[in-house]
């Protein structure tokens, strides 16, 4: 099939961004790729964003779907119901697009049609407009097959990431009632089954800073931390059913994730806090780990944030990529890095 066949849908959850839909739709437009759909699912907002879409958008392509406010996996869940393309991208109400993104994506699937799931680099874009990459280190200019697992974190982010809407299906894709990590543990259960496919070049764009924001909210949400906790205790269940074990890069990667996770509580002057979130994993999360793990934290939070420091010494002797790493921006050309 040539590209040009192939229908890409683009689902886009909304809720109350009237303030920013019209501008995160102008660069779908923008694309260079033509052949989408625009599956946008209005989720109980309470704003006039959908009226603002219908004046300034005379599409066909655009579909609007209603339902009461059920929450962002919901709202993307049932835009893939939606969705009649072969490959569904996502990309949330306030977020851009590099009018190459689509093209530039859908060239990898063409080249690695067995991956189901496709992630790309970006731009993260502050409250004051000042901008900086979104890459992992080491995958500048990369187009290509990762193993997603060295550090999820690095990889994926939901503006960024096109799946085979097939394969997609066969997960339990966004789990509703999760705000937060429900998009890491959705990439990351199709990844158990399918290769997946990165794009490191700067071609999507996270704007920060914007009224409303789901990472605003969450900071005194208390469903974001039982997210959290579910996201651990569930992505290592997904591990167990599709392998019969936990896969070993998974493991090391949760064992760095969640040791941070407990050195931050350390830090802050909260370690109370590690017992409780230990107590919540469920047993196949707590035998990731060597069985001695609480004892040291028993001893002393002192010496187990030691020990979380020479962990995290061993985990750096892989070479993964990890958060704001300084990239090679030679490897880019440079109005990709500042559109």
């Amino acid at each position: 099939m040539e590209n040009g066949n192939i229908l890409i849908s683009v689902v886009i959850p909304l809720y109350n961004k009237a303030h920013t839909i019209v501008k995160t739709l102008d660069t779908v437009f923008a694309q260079t790729y033509q052949n989408f759909e625009i599956v946008i699912v209005d989720d109980g907002s309470t704003d006039n964003g959908v009226q603002i879409i219908c004046d300034n958008f005379n599409d066909s392509r655009i579909r609007i779907v209603r339902q009461k406010n059920a929450g962002v996996s919901a709202a993307r869940n049932r835009g893939v119901d939606e969705a009649k393309g072969e490959y569904v991208a996502f990309l949330d109400g306030d977020d851009e697009w590099h009018p190459n993104y689509l093209e530039t994506m859908l060239d990898l699937t063409n080249q690695y049609p067995s991956a189901g799931l496709f992630l790309c680099g970006g731009l993260v874009q502050n409250a004051n407009g000042c901008t900086s990459s979104r890459i992992a280190k080491g995958y500048e200019g990369y187009k290509g097959v990762i193993q997603l697992f060295q550090n999820p974190e690095v990889f994926s982010h939901t503006s960024a990431t096109i799946v085979n809407r097939r394969l997609f299906n066969k997960t339990h894709r966004f789990i509703p009632g999760m705000c937060k990590f429900e998009d890491f543990l959705a990439s990351q259960a199709l990844a158990l089954i399918t290769e997946v496919v990165y794009c490191g070049l700067p071609l999507t764009k996270y704007v920060g800073g914007i009224e409303g924001q789901l990472t605003v909210r969450n900071r005194t949400n208390p469903k974001a931390e039982e997210s959290v906790l579910l996201y651990y205790n569930q992505i290592v269940e997904d591990s167990i059913n599709v392998k019969g074990n936990i896969d070993n890069s998974l493991s090391i990667y949760l064992k760095y994730n969640i040791r941070h996770l407990f050195k931050t509580y350390i830090q802050s002057g909260n370690a109370k806090e590690i017992k409780l979130k230990w107590n919540a994993f469920s047993q196949k999360v707590k035998g990731i780990f060597p069985p001695y793990e609480m004892y040291i934290y028993k001893i002393s939070p002192g010496l187990y944030k030691f020990y979380i420091n020479v962990t995290k010494i061993i985990w750096r002797r892989y070479g993964f990529p990890r958060m704001l790493q300084m990239i090679d921006v030679r490897k880019i050309k440079n109005d990709l890095l500042s559109w």
